[in-house]
């Protein structure tokens, strides 16, 4: 239909130019005749200056019409932007998986696959619209908890709504949690801002879960929700004996920071003082917080307690290594996390 409207506002168009040409060609008063015109024949009349005025205006008009039709033609042929992924969008693949595994039922891995690319798109999305890290993205009020919130939502049974304005509740106080983390992060090193990021959001995951049931707290462990891993970059693996470890490390810190050999020596012992930290750190170690009905985590607990191992090393060596002013910018932002696995043989004699 457009098609037609636009070749019949050509046709106007063509038609409307070729009377104001013949118009224009118009003997005008006073001009001699052609001399192939009889002699008696008298000049042609003008066309009045009203005719004249009239045809160019609905050229001009015929010219808009056809310019605005060429941009409505356009627009029809834009690519349209893709609709923004939202939870509840991915949820549900990942419920009826969690209740295929409870049924000992086959799992579509190909569609769960699919769900976690998802997720990680909705989290790159929600990390670039407000200029965040992935891992800040994760740990904010729209992010991981908001997840955990779609996910209960969509399970069977559903949470009642005096349980679901409550996890509402919970969140909405987040927001001022986490929205005076993005203000003082500023002062605060890299490696700081990470360890500060798991006590808020994992207090945060404890309240929430303390409001579900059983029931739904096994059901969203058993889900990839808890599994989605990608936005913890910057990590650093060393195994072996305490002694492998402490060599492994002192390399790595010394590089990440700049240390030459000259002060390597004092890099040492404070490295040897992390793994041993790292060592006597008991599992389940107790809740984040004092928070009354947060459901305790000892996985949780235990991955924070040995940040704040991590960075205890750091500030040993702010106070006590003589640092340059690069080597002190380059521990500002040293935000590399570094997980160990220590061999039996390697821990003291008593503890073997």
């Amino acid at each position: 239909m457009l098609r037609g409207v636009l070749i019949g506002f050509v046709a106007g168009f063509v038609l409307a130019a070729g009377a104001l040409r013949l118009v224009a060609r118009a003997p005008e008063a006073g001009q001699a005749a052609p001399v192939d015109a009889p002699v008696a024949a008298s000049p042609a009349p003008a066309a009045p200056v009203e005719d004249l005025s009239a045809l160019r205006n609905a050229v001009e008009a015929r010219r808009a019409d056809l310019a605005a039709l060429r941009s409505a033609t356009a627009a029809l042929h834009e690519p349209k932007p893709a609709a923004k992924l939202t939870w509840k969008d991915v949820v549900p693949c990942l419920v009826q998986a969690v209740q295929a595994r409870k049924q000992r039922k086959p799992i579509n891995v190909a569609e769960v696959n699919a769900a976690i690319l998802q997720l990680e798109a909705c989290f790159r999305e929600l990390a670039l619209e407000r200029g965040l890290t992935l891992e800040e993205a994760m740990a904010s009020p729209e992010g991981r908890v908001a997840l955990s919130l779609s996910f209960m939502e969509a399970s069977d049974p559903p949470p009642d709504p005096a349980q679901l304005a409550r996890c509402r509740k919970l969140i909405d106080d987040y927001r001022s949690t986490f929205d005076r983390f993005l203000a003082d992060r500023g002062h605060l090193t890299k490696f700081e801002q990470r360890v500060r990021l798991a006590e808020i959001s994992g207090a945060m995951d404890a309240s929430l879960e303390g409001e579900m049931t059983d029931a739904q707290y096994f059901d969203l462990q058993r889900s990839v929700v808890r599994d989605v891993r990608f936005a913890a970059q910057g990590r650093h693996h060393s195994g072996g004996t305490r002694d492998e470890i402490a060599a492994d490390l002192t390399q790595a810190w010394a590089t990440a920071l700049g240390i030459g050999e000259m002060q390597a020596g004092s890099l040492r012992p404070i490295v040897e003082s992390y793994v041993a930290a790292w060592a006597a750190i008991p599992r389940g170690v107790g809740k984040p917080d004092d928070s009354p009905g947060a459901r305790a985590n000892p996985q949780r607990s235990l991955s924070l307690a040995r940040l704040r191992a991590q960075l205890e090393a750091e500030r040993k060596i702010a106070e006590t290594l003589p640092l340059t002013p690069e080597q002190q910018a380059a521990l500002r932002n040293w935000g590399v996390i570094y997980d160990l696995t220590i061999e039996p043989d390697g821990a003291p004699p008593e503890k073997r």
